[in-house]
């Protein structure tokens, strides 16, 4: 907690909350470092419409005999595959990297079916909404309703169980 004197801790939180306000206006597109491939998942690459018609692109990483799927969204800033925050230009949230694909690997696992995605205005998935990466749950909603639809018309995962990771 900073004292309510202290300059240098008032400059830090005008800073974060600056790097805040310019992330929800302008965004960062960050890109896929990792593949489900590389820890031993077969997948697809997809893609499909928003309840807008935005289109989303994504993997479906299926499980054999699978009668559930699992939808996974991913917070702002991040992708379908997680966050580079370990690289140049992206440690601005702790530099560390996230990586979604251990979850998914235990989730595939367990015998889930998989659907992950970028949602709009991330990684290779349609820019709309003027570019802005996070509309607090406004957007984002009709994405999500995109990717149960998508889950619907798939034959493997048409009558699947359906789970959210959010």
């Amino acid at each position: 907690m900073c004292a309510p004197n202290d300059n240098k801790g008032n400059q830090v939180m005008e800073q974060l909350v600056e790097s805040y306000a310019q992330l929800f206006k302008n965004g960062q597109r960050s890109a896929v470092l990792r593949r489900p491939d590389q820890y031993g998942m077969q997948y697809e690459d997809i893609w499909f419409p928003s309840l807008d018609g935005t289109i989303l692109q994504g993997w479906f990483i299926p499980a054999v005999n699978s009668k559930k799927v699992i939808i996974a969204n991913h917070p702002m800033t991040c992708n379908r595959y997680g966050y580079p925050g370990h690289l140049e230009g992206y440690e601005g949230f702790g530099g560390f990297e996230v990586n979604f694909l251990l979850d998914y690997k235990a989730l595939h696992d367990a015998g889930y079916n998989i659907i992950c995605y970028d949602l709009r205005n991330h990684e290779l998935s349609d820019q709309r909404t003027g570019g802005m990466c996070g509309a607090l749950g406004y957007y984002e909603a009709r994405d999500v309703v995109g990717s149960i639809n998508y889950a619907r018309s798939r034959p493997e995962t048409k009558d699947n169980e359906i789970h959210r990771l959010l």
